[in-house]
């Protein structure tokens, strides 16, 4: 859900999301489905808020914002944990780098619920992050970016994660890797990930794939 109105705008796609609130109580019906396996994706995300959003006229402030987004994904949590579920963490820093890291956020909420089982989705944080989520017990999911030659810090987390601990995605249709950067992201070009990881840590393409999956 988006708890304020804001503009999306992707390679891919532009939209102007609407303002939703969160309802456990639907969610708990969700779930009542065998075909529901998790809770997400879901987190704190900092890349585009302004210092003020205009709703209903009134003028919102960013600490509203993030501390809004605090407290609903408590909620996200404390229903991850009730349903016995894990959580799809979705985390994004600020682009300017003027506010805290939304990743040292999300750890200071998530160290909180030792009984929480999550992955960290398009993981983007950096090696000592990286160390802190893996001694919660968390899982670190790695996206095309990695293929990325300007991506360094993933490119450093890619080679300090234990294998066992790593998931490769595509986050299609965003993020496709190289060879295919500017198309498309397909879910097939997954393999690009496990090769560059394959070759970070100086493994063959089999062992990451067979750790991986």
């Amino acid at each position: 859900i988006h708890l304020f109105s804001m503009y999306v705008d992707e390679d891919e796609i532009q939209f102007k999301s609407r303002e939703e609130k969160f309802d456990p109580a639907m969610y708990r019906e969700f779930a009542k489905s065998n075909k529901v396996i998790g809770i997400g994706e879901c987190g704190l995300d900092y890349y585009r808020i302004d210092e003020t959003k205009s709703r209903a006229g009134d003028l919102v402030s960013l600490d509203h914002i993030k501390q809004k987004q605090k407290e609903v994904f408590r909620q996200h949590i404390e229903l991850a944990i009730e349903l016995g579920l894990p959580m799809e963490i979705h985390c994004r820093d600020d682009s300017t780098g003027l506010t805290t890291s939304a990743y040292d956020d999300v750890y200071e909420i998530m160290k909180q619920y030792p009984k929480l089982r999550a992955i960290m989705h398009c993981y983007l944080g950096t090696v000592e992050q990286t160390e802190k989520f893996l001694d919660l017990g968390f899982l670190i999911s790695i996206s095309g970016i990695v293929t990325f030659k300007n991506a360094k810090a993933l490119h450093d987390v890619a080679r300090m994660a234990p294998l066992d601990r790593l998931v490769i995605e595509t986050d299609c249709p965003y993020l496709t890797p190289e060879p295919y950067r500017g198309k498309r992201n397909e879910p097939a070009y997954v393999e690009f990930v496990a090769q560059k990881i394959a070759a970070l840590k100086g493994m063959t393409l089999q062992a990451v794939a067979q750790k991986t999956t």
